[in-house]
């Protein structure tokens, strides 16, 4: 066990693990009943990546996850109340209900944006965050997470090639978790480890197991390190998995691109599994205390989905509210033309 993974720590990683999880099989359930519309993309089996790497960082430090990055508000300790009644379209969501499941964030209370639709959208903008920490000299870094199939967009190349030509503050986090869609990763990317893009741009590139937390924490704990330093930038790839589809209109739609075996290898190292496993295992904790982390995590789940039941929808005429930084005189009642 690394040496900085206490119980605590160790324990608080599991019931962030499980709760994501969690959270993540609540709005797929609540999806199917009509409570939040459109389609859904939960992260189920991809857990360990957000948990290892945030655990290894600061509460200060600026954080851009993708669609599928509901760990991270999990790992922050944000109210999940707050992202149910935004995923329900209400008005006492994170964002006032005008977010809904593919665009909510955090960013002034938890530094980090959460969700939107974008492949690789957060990538420039945090490149762009890590510019403005080392301009004004803070001790702040950038992490950005993104997925394999946005490994080719433009912006991810442009962003890894000027982090390092300024010795940005930041880490690039791959979420491989093997389909950009239902494009397996090995027709999408020319490289043998996605890793190398890094070292084409002249930084280091680091492979990591991302169905194992600990190996995820330790590779961030060293990376944070090295970056917060003033090293340049860092790009750790973590090879997970998704066990549902990309978004839940796959049931609709039939789409078959996975074998089962396939699925059920993977899911043979689910860390929602295999890490209480091993805490108990090694005695760092006993089967009771895991239970009582599931239980108080289900409650939790309980009150957060009650308040966003009972919840408000917003106002007709507040649509363009908190909308810009700045309000237009006008707008609304102009109109956009």
């Amino acid at each position: 066990m690394h040496k900085d993974l206490d119980k605590k720590k160790c324990m608080d990683m599991f019931r962030q693990l499980y709760l994501t999880r969690r959270y993540s099989e609540t709005v797929v359930e609540l999806g199917d009943k009509g409570f939040i519309r459109g389609p859904l993309h939960p992260g189920i089996g991809m857990e360990a990546v957000c948990v290892g790497v945030l655990n290894a960082t600061n509460d200060d430090d600026y954080i851009g996850v993708s669609h599928r990055g509901q760990a991270a508000s999990v790992v922050r300790n944000s109210d999940i109340g707050l992202l149910f009644a935004e995923q329900f379209g209400k008005k006492q969501g994170c964002n006032h209900g005008k977010g809904g499941t593919m665009h909510f964030n955090l960013f002034n209370e938890k530094r980090f944006f959460e969700l939107d639709s974008e492949v690789a959208g957060k990538v420039p903008i945090f490149t762009g965050v890590a510019l403005g920490c080392k301009i004004k000299g803070l001790k702040q870094i950038s992490v950005v997470f993104y997925g394999d199939g946005a490994m080719s967009e433009g912006w991810v190349h442009e962003s890894m090639n000027l982090a390092k030509t300024l010795e940005l503050p930041i880490i690039f986090v791959v979420e491989n978790n093997q389909y950009a869609v239902t494009t397996k990763v090995e027709y999408s990317c020319s490289a043998k480890h996605l890793s190398d893009r890094a070292k084409a741009y002249g930084f280091e590139g680091i492979e990591v197991d991302g169905m194992d937390v600990e190996k995820i924490y330790e590779a961030a704990k060293d990376s944070v390190l090295k970056v917060r330093s003033g090293s340049g930038p860092i790009n750790i790839v973590a090879n997970s998995y998704r066990f549902c589809g990309h978004f839940t209109a796959e049931r609709i739609l039939n789409l078959k691109y996975r074998s089962n075996e396939e699925i059920e290898e993977w899911q043979k190292r689910d860390p929602v599994s295999t890490w209480p496993d091993r805490l108990v295992r090694e005695k760092i904790c006993t089967s009771r205390e895991i239970e009582a982390i599931k239980a108080a995590a289900e409650q939790e789940l309980v009150l957060a989905v009650e308040f966003a039941k009972a919840g408000d929808l917003p106002e007709p005429q507040d649509g363009l509210k908190d909308m810009y930084a700045t309000e237009y005189a006008g707008i609304p009642r102009k109109g956009w033309f």
